[in-house]
């Protein structure tokens, strides 16, 4: 597949997956597959009201059946922000296709900014 022929959705996996395969990560319930998996911070403990509201919305829709076995809630410490709260996904499964639960979360447009421009400049080269 070349550059120019990623869909959104497949840009967006791909810059998703294992974005933190260069740092340290203390997993509770470690997936056996982590390298399909990608983790999204949203809020902090001293995050707002919007924040932590956005936290516990994402985190009961991803408590639906369906993507149970696809999303983790996660928890971290950081040294200037203090604890981070967030979720875990699976972006792609075995077959390499992408999980529902990752497609459900790119409706959280907000949560992907950062990729959304990459995703910008990629179309305009």
């Amino acid at each position: 597949m070349t550059k120019k022929n990623l869909s959104k959705k497949e840009f967006f996996a791909k810059k998703s997956a294992n974005n933190l395969a260069n740092r340290k990560m203390a997993w509770r319930k470690a997936p056996k597959d982590r390298e399909n998996w990608t983790v999204i911070y949203i809020a902090t403990e001293r995050s707002g009201y919007l924040e932590r509201n956005k936290h516990a919305k994402v985190c009961k829709l991803l408590e639906r059946a369906e993507y149970r076995d696809d999303s983790l809630e996660v928890e971290a410490r950081h040294y200037a922000t203090g604890k981070l709260y967030g979720v875990a996904v699976r972006v792609y499964n075995e077959d390499g296709s992408i999980t529902p639960a990752f497609l459900r979360l790119l409706s959280y447009s907000s949560l992907f900014s950062h990729i959304a421009d990459e995703y910008s400049d990629y179309l305009n080269e």
